[in-house]
């Protein structure tokens, strides 16, 4: 598996830096494109966005516009295991009828679920629903 199989998508890594998530990361997304390419033209826009381990970011200090990239791993450990009425955390993997795979996140049929075909996202997507809601205020304070 990949870091970018670990990690959130850009996207959505950018949505939770938006909505304050500042826990511990091993990964960020960084835009490691080389200004002196000559490829492009001085008035192109430039990005190359690539996940890297903390370690590789310490040591590339010409690295621009570091973006966190939380894991499946952070990710799980900031979600509660239960919100209001007792719900538990619910984690899927469902094979569809194509041959390929999506993961739901829930906490029951009562509340709001999410699906991605990237674990990590539909994680990301829950952390954003529950701290849009309140439900992350106690983690936050433990």
């Amino acid at each position: 598996m990949t870091s970018e199989d670990q990690a959130v998508s850009l996207e959505l890594s950018k949505k939770l830096t938006e909505a304050g998530y500042s826990y511990p990361k091993l990964f960020y997304w960084v835009d490691v494109f080389e200004t002196l390419d000559p490829l492009y033209k001085a008035d192109e826009p430039k990005e190359c966005w690539q996940v890297h381990h903390i370690g590789w970011f310490l040591n590339n200090q010409e690295v621009y516009h570091p973006i966190c990239a939380p894991t499946i791993a952070e990710l799980t450990e900031q979600l509660p295991a239960t919100i209001p009425e007792e719900r538990q955390l619910q984690i899927s993997k469902w094979n569809n009828n194509e041959g390929s795979h999506f993961f739901t996140v829930d906490y029951g049929q009562s509340y709001e679920g999410f699906s991605d075909t990237s674990l990590a996202n539909a994680l990301a997507k829950m952390w954003l629903w529950l701290n849009k809601r309140g439900y992350l205020e106690d983690k936050k304070n433990a």
